[in-house]
């Protein structure tokens, strides 16, 4: 074996294994903005829900609404008319869009750090057979 070439696989190992270490820092940076770019949306989709649940529920057509298959007001009737009244509004839907959009961000931080953390479990696997090697090649 040629002591050399194996050193050589060795600094190129190590420096592929610093450039991906590089690179899960700078994605879990991107993970802990996105999650809190998702967490704020989160928050204000929350918000945003109990004022319009609130808005919708005291909206006359839907407060005075009966159920037509029974013809008698109900908690049920009810909360379907409001949860078709959100569906309809479109600030509702704008801010659900923007949770949704930043949860997708959010957990393609989170696969991109996973792939490349198990790059770098490959790479450490790779590291020991090449100290092995060395090993090898130094008691000959």
């Amino acid at each position: 074996m040629d002591m050399y070439k194996i050193a050589i696989q060795a600094k190129e190992l190590i420096d592929y294994q610093n450039n991906l270490l590089d690179k899960i820092a700078e994605l879990r940076k991107q993970y802990a903005e996105a999650r809190i770019e998702y967490e704020k949306q989160k928050g204000a989709m929350e918000v945003l829900h109990r004022n319009k649940t609130m808005e919708f529920a005291l909206a006359p057509e839907i407060r005075e609404a009966t159920d037509p298959r029974s013809g008698k007001s109900n908690k049920e009737w009810t909360q379907f008319l409001i949860d078709e009244a959100l569906e309809a509004d479109q600030e509702y839907i704008k801010q659900f869009t923007h949770v949704y959009d930043a949860q997708k961000v959010m957990f393609l931080a989170e696969s991109d750090q996973l792939i490349l953390a198990e790059k770098l479990g490959v790479s450490k696997a790779q590291a020991r057979l090449i100290s092995s090697l060395l090993e090898y090649s130094s008691g000959e």
